[in-house]
């Protein structure tokens, strides 16, 4: 049980972290396309 519910939680932060990585590149992007414009 125990190493189930770790295994959940793991998946569960990464997943997190994945999201926030995409979202700062997202920013990352929108930062270095201004200077374009």
């Amino acid at each position: 049980m125990l190493k189930g519910e770790s295994l959940l939680k793991l998946k569960a932060e990464s997943s997190k972290l994945k999201v926030e990585r995409l979202q700062i590149n997202q920013t990352t992007n929108d930062v270095s396309a201004v200077p374009n414009l």
